[in-house]
Order: structure tokens, then sequence, then C-alpha cells
């Protein structure tokens, strides 16, 4: 003899008012799931929106700068070339199609000529100079000038004081770039430890010797901050003065205090108006914030907005409420809000 089913014993009205309250679980959760679903698109497409990186060449960017005309110059370590976007759309700034290494990847290579003549090596960060735009050429050695109707040249300067080579002063694999409000350039001279400055009567001084590994530059408000990578944190200097702006020195990941915080290789630094201090903690593939003697992590790989985030995110700007971050490993450059 069968066991009787439980809705066997329940009266026809009983049921009927099981099914209704069923029905209006069932429409709840469905509703509940549609708006999710509907939240997550709406995160998507401002992530989608919020990505710059997806161009329409292949570009592996390390550095931007707003140019004057409402886009963005791009530094591309892979293509070897300087680019130039708006509204989704890019064209090359400077430098030529090179010849392909062993892996079938753009060579580059050394040529100052016109910009669509132009060969870079390593064209890593990128400021304003002379009235043109300067670009650190990193396995070259030097930094170069791009100049819309002149095209490019070399601009290492000269000094009294520090090793000359054909090119000028020589750089061991220069990177980050900074220019103040006269104009001056600062250029990280990674390779020797230190931070020079080309005035624009092309004279190369020494701002400060004896670091580890210094990347990333920014001058603000008088002020030239330094992401000194080799030493896990970010200093400045101002006036000859140099003072700890973020981190313990000691390899890590942890926010916190502006003493105790830690990071893994920073190679960028961009500083708001408002002396906000933003920071691309690049081997931690993550961009933390410094402010009101806090450090706060505000994207990593891991946030929900991002269903790819940041794996070695270097150059940053800000602009307009927007910090524009570089990633040249994921070749993707993230736009996060900051106002």
């Amino acid at each position: 003899m069968k066991e009787k089913g439980f809705l066997s014993g329940l009266t026809n009205r009983t049921k009927i008012i099981l099914a209704v309250v069923v029905g209006v679980i069932i429409l709840a959760v469905i509703g509940t799931l549609i708006a999710i679903l509907a939240n997550r698109n709406s995160i998507k497409s401002v992530a989608q929106t919020n990505i710059l990186g997806e161009l329409d060449v292949l570009c592996a960017p390390t550095d931007i700068i707003p140019d004057d005309d409402g886009g963005f110059l791009i530094t591309d370590v892979y293509g070897k070339k300087v680019w130039r976007i708006k509204n989704g759309k890019s064209e090359v700034f400077a430098g030529a199609d090179s010849n392909s290494d062993r892996y079938g990847e753009p060579e580059g290579g050394y040529n100052d000529s016109s910009l669509k003549d132009s060969l870079f090596k390593e064209p890593w960060a990128i400021s304003p100079f002379l009235g043109g735009i300067a670009v650190s050429d990193t396995e070259n050695g030097t930094v170069r000038l791009i100049e819309k109707e002149k095209g490019t040249s070399t601009v290492n300067g000269i000094s009294d004081s520090l090793e000359m080579g054909k090119n000028g002063v020589t750089f061991e694999k220069p990177t980050g770039l900074a220019t103040d409000e006269n104009g001056d350039l600062y250029v990280s001279d990674t390779g020797r430890g230190a931070i020079r400055k080309i005035t624009t009567s092309g004279e190369v001084q020494t701002v400060i010797e004896g670091l580890n590994r210094p990347t990333g530059l920014c001058y603000s408000s008088g002020i030239l901050y330094i992401a000194e990578t080799g030493a896990n944190r970010v200093i400045s200097v101002k006036d000859g003065e140099i003072s700890l702006v973020v981190g313990s020195g000691e390899c890590g990941d942890a926010d916190g205090s502006i003493e105790e915080a830690s990071f893994s290789s920073p190679q960028g630094v961009a500083v708001d108006k408002d002396g906000t201090v933003y920071i691309a903690d690049t081997i931690n593939a993550c961009v933390r914030v410094v402010k009101d003697g806090k450090v706060d992590t505000i994207l990593r790989p891991t946030d929900e907005i991002l269903e790819t985030g940041p794996v070695s995110p270097t150059g940053m700007c800000i602009c307009d409420g927007y910090l524009y971050v570089c990633d040249n490993f994921s070749r993707e450059i993230y736009i996060v809000p900051i106002k």
C-alpha cells in the first residue's frame, strides 16, 4: 500500500492558498535575482566604461597624461610607440613599426626623426617639457623630446659633474618623469639610484642620490613625490629636504597608518590638488590612497566592479575627478572616480 503524499491530505482550498504562497515566494525570488543581475550588469557596464584599455590596438601602457585636445597620450612598452587616444579611437602619436624579435614582438630601436619615423626601445614615462612631450626611453638610456612640428630628438642634457656620453648625460635605465612649475624636468635615473633635473636650458642637476631603484615621479605644489620601488615606500623632496610620505620599508601588503602600511615595489604615484596621494602598488596588483594619515586600498583584482582587475599597475594621472591607472600586463587603463 502506497503512503499518501503531503498534498493528498489537504483540501482544495488549502492547496490553492499554498500554491499562491509558493507562487508569491517564487516571484519574489525571481524579482530579487533580476534586481541583482541588473545591478551586476550596471556595475559591469560602469567597469567597461571605466576601462580605456579596450583599445583598437595591441598596447601595453605604462604611463598616461592628458593632452591639450581632450584626449590622452600613452607610452606603450610593447609596441614601442606613443599613442594618442580619444573617444575610444587610437592613433600613433610618435613611433614607427620596427623589426620583430625572436618571439614575434616589436623590437623597437633608436632613431631621432619625424614622428612617424622615430624609433623607441622602451618608452616608459611621459611628461610635458619644452613645449613638447618628454619620454623616458629606458632601454636606450635616454630622454626623448617629441615635438609635433619638429619630430623626435634626444635631450639628455649636459653637466660638468656627471658622466657624459655621445647623447649627453648618461642615464642608466631612466623611468619616471615629472615637470615642475618652471618647466624643468625631473628624471628617475633608476639604475643609478638618483633623481636628476634637466632644466629648460639643458643643464642636468642631481636632486637626490642613494635611493633604491626610484621609478614613478609626481610634482605637486612645490613637492616632488618619488616611488622608491626598491625600498617599498614613497618619499618626497621639498627645498632639498627628504621626507617619508608613506611606507614601513618592509615588503608587504597592509593598509593602516603612514608608518605601518606596507607595499611591494610601488612604481607609480599621483597627487591630487588637495594633497591626497595615490600609489600604484605594482607587485601587490593594487592602488592605494594616502589621506588624513591613513592608507587604504581602492582598487584590487578581487573588487566586484572589476571582473579582471589590475595585475601590474604603473603610471597614473588625475584628470577631471578621475584617476587613470596604466597596467602594462593586463594591457588596460583603469579609470577610478575619486571625487
